[in-house]
């Protein structure tokens, strides 16, 4: 089916058991007497994050690899992975592009539901605390905050994972 709302309109009512595949989320689903439930996602390449002006690819020491998503499926929940890193050149004391590491936001369907909060590493020179706060928005867009006055020279997105 193109969406769940073409299945609901074609599936009435849906049986247990019933398996379909929802093309414009990339899922596999099982209706399992009470809801449609995913039981597996598409498997997604590793697709590079656009930067904002105000940040690099991190190439030197340490070097991180270029920003990137993937989209996962884990016990029948998606997540987003992220992994890479990036350079931070500052204007003043203020991250640059407003804490907007991304020129543009992620695809829709790499987008939660509800803000989500995560910490992410960066460099301990220049920074009180060692680490960053990524906030992931419905809307797409990645934003970061940093302690007071902390200007670490870069940030890692590796390891960061949240569900959708």
């Amino acid at each position: 089916f193109n969406s769940a709302a073409h299945r609901g309109s074609g599936i009435t009512p849906p049986q247990p058991g019933m398996v379909t595949w929802i093309e414009d989320q990339r899922i596999l689903q099982v209706y399992d007497g009470l809801a449609w439930v995913t039981i597996a996602t598409a498997g997604a390449e590793w697709t590079n994050l656009p930067l904002a002006s105000g940040y690099t690819i991190r190439n030197s020491n340490p070097t991180l690899g270029v920003p990137q998503y993937k989209l996962l499926n884990i016990g029948g929940t998606r997540f987003v992975a992220l992994r890479g890193g990036f350079s931070i050149t500052y204007d003043g004391t203020s991250l640059p592009n407003s804490g907007r590491p991304i020129s543009q936001p992620l695809p829709e369907i790499m987008r939660p539901t509800v803000e989500r909060r995560v910490n992410a590493t960066c460099s301990d020179l220049g920074s009180t605390r060692g680490v960053l706060k990524l906030e992931l928005n419905p809307d797409g867009w990645l934003s970061m905050s940093q302690p007071g006055g902390s200007t670490p020279g870069w940030g890692s997105l590796d390891g960061i994972l949240y569900s959708l």
